[in-house]
């Protein structure tokens, strides 16, 4: 007996289904607090008391300028998008978790109608919404507060794609631009938005598409370069250095395939080496392959989603800035292929294609929810805002005095980067910038109040419970063995600490006569401070 026709109108609801898959499978950042390292000096940074303050948001480096040049980018628009959400929510990590989990969906629903209107049908655009939206890279940026970056110049270049294919020229040159004063990969897509309007309405209405870039590119250039005072960037010196090239292409490659923490083919293929470059450069002949195979039935589709993973990949190649944090609109345009090979790539494209999704299937949150980051913010949280009334005590006591920290104290699971454990819930690692604490004291407690320092680099074999750590009797700190793989001196060797292993495996770290008064942050679920006599 014959099944009963579907309801008229029934696929309408597969995008929107999809969405609600990928908002729910994600729903544990809700109860997140601020997470990742950058984050509390962009909230700190983000205050806006007036229209005075606003407009200084435009001359501003990323995190104010407190990551230095560890972290030295102009982007605008971030900044005036931390600034609303700031006013929107002040200090309340809901709200900041709430919106970055809503541009993420937002950035989905965004190209599933760009895929739309490329002509894909809708189980395509729902399925690249469930592998875009799920995929295990994802959890390096959506759970961040601090990345949503990434998250709001996709969100931007899917308008400005989408305004190419609803023949709107000015529209998609102006969200272009927006893009790239969000973040810097931007510049790489938009190759992709012009050769798409090329492709689709010719040279007419090419200008207005390009008319923004015209007086809007070289100001922009201008204007970074002022306010970066150079070239700006991770590493200065290593801009347009062209030496790892491939091994970016090739470990984009694989960690869109088969992400080293959350798959089993990434776990044995470990961190590098030459076994993770050629199988991340046989990733990109297979894609290629599958995408030539299957260009008659794919068209468009095959190359804009090729172009999105490529072209960032090739940047990130030539400045050796790569991070896979940065495969976020990479893994969209991987998704965009992956969809439409599943649904008309014929028998070839169908099988690589689910045996690509059966091996990122045990790395998504449907599968294993990423809760390193709320343990690795509930540290930070208990080592920061809990511990106000001390450190401005500390402040009272002694103003402009140092803050000595025991930093960077997470590294679950070994270092999961690393790929030492495939394990559920088992994942991330996370910690506290020096920059980022020392932008929210100045906030809370007043500029210099605490100059902060670092003393140590804390790696535990386990996560971090109660802070351990006292001064003995000559004033010297003792932090004890129990899960610590190794400690490395920092700002403390240069400024006269000395630093002495104890046979139980713990350490003694003397303090100079200078540090008298000064205070020791030591991280923890509750944090320690304690001061020096």
């Amino acid at each position: 007996m014959a099944s009963p026709a579907p309801p008229p109108g029934w696929r309408r609801l597969l995008v929107p289904l999809a969405l609600l898959v990928v908002a729910l499978a994600w729903r544990h950042q809700l109860g997140f607090w601020f997470t990742d390292t950058d984050t509390l000096a962009d909230v700190a940074v983000a205050r806006v008391d007036g229209p005075g303050d606003l407009w200084r948001q435009l001359g501003l480096p990323l995190t104010g300028g407190y990551g230095g040049l560890n972290a030295n980018f102009y982007r605008p628009l971030t900044m005036l998008h931390f600034a609303l959400q700031r006013a929107l929510f002040g200090w309340e990590p809901l709200g900041w978790q709430a919106w970055d989990l809503g541009l993420h969906l937002a950035v989905l629903a965004t190209f599933a109608a760009v895929l739309r209107g490329l002509g894909a049908r809708r189980v395509e655009a729902a399925l690249f919404v469930l592998v875009g939206g799920l995929h295990p890279v994802v959890a390096e940026v959506v759970p961040a507060v601090a990345r949503s970056i990434d998250l709001l110049m996709s969100l931007l270049l899917g308008l400005s794609l989408l305004a190419v294919v609803r023949g709107r020229p000015l529209l998609a040159g102006l969200a272009a631009l927006a893009a790239l004063a969000s973040k810097e990969p931007a510049i790489m897509a938009f190759p992709v938005v012009a050769g798409l309007w090329l492709h689709r309405r010719g040279p007419a209405g090419l200008p207005w598409l390009l008319g923004p870039w015209v007086p809007g590119l070289p100001l922009f250039l201008l204007v970074r370069a002022r306010v970066l005072d150079g070239v700006g960037g991770y590493r200065p010196e290593a801009f347009l250095r062209p030496s790892g090239f491939w091994d970016v292409l090739a470990g984009g490659g694989l960690d869109a395939l088969a992400t080293p923490w959350a798959t089993p083919l990434g776990q044995a293929l470990g961190s590098g080496g030459w076994a993770r470059h050629t199988v991340g450069s046989l990733a990109w002949i297979a894609l290629g392959l599958l995408a030539l195979l299957a260009w008659r039935r794919l068209g468009e589709q095959a190359v804009v989603g090729l172009a999105l993973w490529g072209l960032p990949l090739g940047l990130l190649g030539l400045t050796h800035a790569y991070t896979r944090r940065l495969l976020y609109l990479p893994v969209l345009g991987i998704a965009m292929l992956l969809a439409g090979l599943l649904v008309r790539g014929g028998r070839l494209g169908r099988g690589a294609v689910l045996g690509v999704l059966l091996l990122l299937l045990p790395g998504t949150p449907l599968w294993r929810p990423y809760l390193d980051w709320g343990q690795g913010a509930e540290v930070s949280r208990e080592s920061s805002v809990a511990l106000e009334d001390e450190l401005r005590e500390l402040a009272g006591a002694a103003p402009g005095a140092r803050l000595w920290l025991v930093d960077r104290p997470l590294r679950h699971n070994l270092d999961p980067r690393r790929a030492k454990f495939w394990r559920k819930g088992q994942t991330l690692n996370h910690g506290m910038g020096r920059y980022s604490l020392q932008a929210w004291l100045d906030e809370r407690l007043g500029e210099d109040a605490l100059v902060v320092q670092s003393l140590v680099a804390a790696n535990p074999r386990v996560l971090l419970g109660e802070a351990r750590a006292h001064l003995d009797a000559d004033g010297g700190l003792v932090l004890p063995a129990r899960g610590l793989s190794r400690l490395e001196g920092s700002d403390g060797r240069e400024a006269g600490w000395t630093f002495e292993a104890l046979d139980d495996g713990g350490m003694r770290l003397r303090p100079p006569a200078e540090a008298a008064g000064d205070g020791v942050l030591v991280f923890g679920r509750p944090g320690l401070v304690l001061r020096l006599p």
